[in-house]
């Protein structure tokens, strides 16, 4: 009686098994490189929207994979938020009028990165 209890254990076990596996392997990765620019807050100095703007280069490069893929916010459904790479990075300054009528400058980091792409069947 044992021995077909087991059977039928490990009948269910090795069901689960198979299910577990076919689901994992519809997953189909591609790996995608894409540009995106991330902006600073705007100040009234071009110094200071350039020291932003290095502490924000920074940043992103000491990121690991997953703040990466946050801060450059690509969905996690369709995304590998753990390979997430920063390729290059370049920082500009914008100049543009504020509210009150003042010249302001903003910081904006353009970068290169990549990731595996899910693509679900």
């Amino acid at each position: 009686m044992n021995t077909i209890k087991n059977v039928k254990v490990l009948g269910i076990t090795a069901l689960f098994a198979m299910a577990s596996f076919s689901a994992s392997a519809s997953l189909m990765y591609q790996k995608v490189v894409s540009n995106s620019s991330v902006k600073g807050d705007a100040v009234q100095s071009k110094e200071m929207a350039i020291k932003n703007g290095q502490m924000m280069a920074q940043s992103l490069s000491q990121a690991d994979s997953y703040e990466l893929s946050r801060e450059l916010r690509v969905s996690s459904y369709q995304s590998d938020s753990g390979s997430f790479e920063l390729l290059n990075s370049k920082l500009t300054v914008e100049e543009f009028w504020g509210e009150s009528g003042e010249i302001v400058y903003q910081p904006v980091i353009d970068v290169k990165y990549s990731y595996d792409r899910i693509d679900r069947d």
